[in-house]
């Protein structure tokens, strides 16, 4: 950015730019702070929506009339009183519309406003939204947003059978929620296994059956082809000429990326949309960085570049630009990546570490590999596995399986990464959790559950992984 910091507009009012803004008053700026928001409301936690705002567990109040969700506590990063305090700027409910760098100006949209904000330095977080599938029938919903989540709460108390597209994680979260309040689901998901992406196909392969032994209609390898009724949804058309009536849809099938306002502005976007940045977050523009779901950058670790949509990442890159508009110790900058947490010591090290070559050498006992390995998952992966899906406190696998390998396909390049696995690890979390009440007590679901309370790390994943064992078997 330039020597001068007077004023920094940040385009996105989601987690990575309330992290940005935080870290940028933490390093001691103290000029004009902007955060452009779409949404009306002030930065919540969008996990939960697919969770906690569909069951009501954990909330207080558990439902209510329009706009319930908006300011509740359960959803908020931080208290109204710390977000007072970074003295922001708030622009809300106010879309950013284009770029002019020349001049340094963001255009925005809102009600009643329309013109241009100045900036000496821009952060583009800006994220993504929810894919739409292609029809106005009343019932069909995404889930993306708290709006989103109310709507869909609210269908839900009306709603006799959920047909949920798309199962990755909004789509399994929401089909395991909704069966949590009784509801009849059925899962459609186009591949083979769910959540085929980012993890291997056993581990759909377990989370399939844990869904169907609850009670969820799974069907795989077949899409949607059209939906139907009159005025509102009444039917699902698969591609195989089958159909499933349903009186509620919720799709969860992608997302397009919120980068069209950059078109034009000398920014440089791939063709999915996905912003150019190099190892710092830098934009091919000066002064313009780019973090979140958006932002497209080369890993010194792995080679190639990355893409994450994952909320971790989100938190974490927010907090670079601010830390690259003065240099480190010595005037050098250090590239930093995203590792994937506890390191040979059982520390957990940052999500933020300084790149080093690729690691040749196993950290964990048992795990054998080279640089150019590429074996299949193991029986030491599951172990390891178990460990992170049922501690909370191990969000992710030990550096060789989390990093080095996409369990068993090696490491990827453009669109995923390995630390997703730990999304997964957390999914299956929280499906134990939501079909714990409602598991049969001989089911390998109950046999999870009892193992996951187990207070060592090592005899609860031993648990778990004999419990995998037994149910594959």
């Amino acid at each position: 950015m330039s020597d001068t910091l007077n004023e920094i507009v940040i385009a996105g009012a989601g987690m990575a730019g309330l992290h940005a803004a935080e870290a940028l008053r933490e390093r001691g700026f103290e000029g004009r702070l902007t955060l452009v928001g779409e949404e009306a409301h002030r930065p919540y936690s969008r996990p939960p929506l697919s969770k906690e705002a569909l069951t009501g567990v954990g909330l207080d109040p558990a439902h209510g009339g329009p706009g319930w969700l908006a300011g509740h506590r359960g959803l908020q990063l931080r208290e109204d009183s710390v977000i007072d305090g970074l003295d922001l700027d708030f622009r809300l409910d106010t879309r950013v519309v284009g770029l002019d760098p020349a001049a340094r100006e963001v255009r925005v949209q809102g009600p009643g406003e329309e013109g241009s904000l100045r900036y000496d330095g821009l952060i583009v977080a800006t994220g993504a939204r929810a894919r739409r599938p292609d029809t106005d029938l009343a019932g069909v919903h995404v889930l993306r947003t708290l709006d989103d989540a109310e709507a869909v709460r609210a269908a839900f108390d009306s709603a006799g059978h959920l047909v949920v597209v798309g199962a990755g994680f909004v789509g399994a979260e929401v089909a395991a929620s909704a069966r949590a309040v009784g509801m009849e689901v059925t899962l459609i998901e186009a591949a083979t296994t769910p959540l085929t992406r980012v993890v291997d196909p056993r581990i759909g392969g377990i989370l399939t059956d844990l869904h169907r032994e609850n009670g969820v209609d799974v069907r795989l390898g077949v899409g949607v082809s059209a939906f139907e009724g009159s005025g509102r949804v009444e039917r699902v058309r698969l591609a195989d000429g089958s159909a499933i009536d349903a009186s509620l849809v919720v799709a969860g099938v992608g997302v397009h990326l919120n980068t069209e306002w950059l078109r034009g502005s000398g920014v440089a976007l791939f063709e999915d949309g996905s912003v150019v940045c190099d190892r710092y977050s830098e934009t091919s523009v000066p002064n313009v960085y780019a973090v979140g779901d958006l932002a497209n950058w080369p890993h010194p670790r792995y080679g190639g570049r990355i893409r994450l949509e994952h909320w971790t990442n989100a938190s974490e890159q927010g907090r670079r630009p601010p830390a690259t508009c003065s240099p480190d110790r010595g005037g050098r900058r250090s590239p930093r990546c995203p590792i994937s947490g506890p390191t040979s010591t059982g520390r957990r090290s940052s999500s933020w570490a300084r790149a080093r070559p690729p690691m040749r050498s196993p950290s964990c006992t048992g795990h054998r590999r080279t640089e150019s390995s590429s074996r299949s998952w193991g029986v030491g992966d599951a172990h390891r596995c178990a460990r992170a899906a049922l501690h909370p406190t191990h969000h992710a696998l030990p550096r060789p399986v989390g990093e080095a390998h996409h369990l068993g396909r090696g490491p990827r390049r453009g669109g995923g990464h390995p630390v997703t696995v730990t999304a997964c690890l957390g999914h299956v979390r929280c499906a134990l959790r939501t079909f714990s009440r409602s598991s049969s007590p001989g089911s390998s679901v109950r046999r999870y559950r009892k193992s996951s309370s187990l207070t060592s790390n090592t005899s609860g994943a031993a648990a778990m992984h004999r419990a995998l064992l037994s149910h594959r078997s």
